[in-house]
């Protein structure tokens, strides 16, 4: 088993709020609703996958990891918290993204509670299936967008972007791995072995039955 971790190409926050104004730059990254009407959030990510395992490998899992730093209510507040993992239909670049040009977002199957005890630690959202369908080019790797509680005020969960300054708490997406060692090529025909030794006599079969009696002659002449 093998692992590689790769750091985002592209990773920004989205504004509702402040729908023109590009936050690519920032280094933190949010999820959820703040106080105000229409003060939601998102976040975007990317990670080029070209290579970055051996061909043929077989993907056993892939988890994206995200530093929480920061988490608005508390559990006994609020629980769960939970953050859905969409893909976007069209690609993205961090230094142009905003809320009113963003791709527009399918639904996927993944998504990760937040709770109290995730602040100041790593969470990991487990995305295999979607890691595997980008490396195979089954579908296109536009990325993902991050979206948290948005009908709820005060739902803000901070994570750490790829411009965070500690280069031991960015995001990364973990992927462990198998190597599938291709077939070798079928070696050439040995060499004819010798002759064994010839086999013991085999035992005697049983007597046949007696055949049937011939018809009589015919009387021979009289010679007198």
């Amino acid at each position: 088993m093998s692992f590689v971790q790769v750091k985002p190409t592209d990773d920004a926050y989205i504004s509702k709020l402040n729908a023109n104004v590009n936050f690519g730059s920032a280094d933190v990254l949010f999820t959820g609703r703040f106080v105000q009407p229409n003060d939601s959030y998102r976040s975007l990510l990317k990670f080029n996958l070209t290579n970055a395992i051996p061909p043929g490998s077989s993907i056993l899992n892939a988890y994206l990891k995200l530093f929480v730093y920061r988490k608005d209510s508390p559990d006994l507040v609020l629980s769960p918290q939970t953050v859905n993992v969409f893909t976007n239909q069209t690609d993205f670049f961090q230094n142009t993204v905003t809320w009113n040009n963003a791709p527009l977002i399918d639904p996927t199957i993944y998504s990760v509670d937040v709770t109290d005890a995730d602040i100041n630690n790593f969470i990991s959202i487990d995305i295999t299936n979607l890691v595997v369908d980008w490396i195979n080019e089954v579908k296109p790797n536009n990325g993902i967008t991050l979206v948290g509680i948005e009908n709820i005020i005060d739902t803000i969960i901070g994570y750490l972007s790829e411009e965070w300054m500690g280069p031991t708490q960015r995001p990364f997406l973990n992927i462990e791995y198998d190597i599938v060692s291709p077939t070798g090529t079928t070696g050439a025909t040995g060499a004819t072995g010798a002759t064994g030794d010839t086999g013991a006599t085999g035992a005697t079969g049983d007597t046949g039955a007696t055949g049937a009696t011939g018809d009589t002659g015919a009387t021979g002449a009289d010679l007198a």
